[in-house]
């Protein structure tokens, strides 16, 4: 026997694929999949994102978070629009 696995996007997409299984009399149960079931599932560049996403929440946690000015971002965008 062979799984596969559907993560719809809404609850609209997931009425859909029940509605779609239970018209084909097709067995299937829904499980909720946890955080880290879900970074594993992550490709090279999005898994970049989440990282960079999750230090910036632990750092605002923390207090650590340091603001940066129009001109820094600027700067950075530059550099990063630059590089190869």
């Amino acid at each position: 026997m062979d799984a596969i696995t559907v993560l719809p996007q809404n609850d609209e997409q997931k009425r859909v694929l029940e509605a779609f299984l239970q018209a084909l009399k097709m067995d299937y149960f829904a499980t909720h999949i946890t955080l880290e079931e879900l970074e594993i599932r992550l490709l090279p560049g999005q898994r970049n994102v989440w990282e960079s996403l999750k230090q910036a929440l632990l750092e605002v946690e923390n207090g650590t978070a340091q603001g940066r000015t129009w001109a820094d971002f600027k700067k950075e965008l530059h550099y990063e629009n630059i590089t190869p």
